[in-house]
């Protein structure tokens, strides 16, 4: 009986777990960003990194041969809801809003709706915006 018990906990244990927390882990290149105009931008050089509750945001700069990047978190506000904040500034920059001035965020701190979640595919809506991602 205590058996039986333990597995019931074990697989209600592990069915509750966050399966959207990881699906998100690992690295992300940007595809494309559709405006909230319907125009689409192909985008190659934005790379989304999500490691438990961490976050990092990376992009190339093809001139310089160089990434810049900045880190900071991700919560889940529901299933298909996460904040990402910018909490740390890049190597270049002494500030995270130093940062964001070379995205197309406002402000450090800004919430995504997950559109769809596969193993190869993620879409985000915010602020208006889609954002495509592809599993790199």
């Amino acid at each position: 009986m205590k058996n039986i018990l333990c597995i019931c906990l074990l697989l209600f244990a592990l069915s509750s777990c966050d399966k959207t927390q990881y699906k998100l882990e690992g690295k992300w290149q940007m595809q494309q960003i559709e405006s909230a105009e319907g125009i689409n931008y192909n985008v190659d050089t934005i790379f989304y990194n999500f490691q438990s509750t961490l976050f990092s945001y990376q992009f190339y700069r093809p001139a310089t041969d160089s990434y810049r990047q900045a880190s900071g978190f991700r919560t889940m506000l529901s299933d298909d809801v996460m904040e990402l904040e910018f909490a740390e500034p890049s190597d270049l920059e002494k500030n995270p809003r130093d940062f964001i001035l070379y995205t197309d965020w406002e402000d450090l701190v800004r919430e995504f709706r997950i559109v769809k979640l596969s193993r190869k595919t993620l879409i985000l809506e915010s602020e208006g915006k889609i954002y495509t991602l592809r599993s790199f």
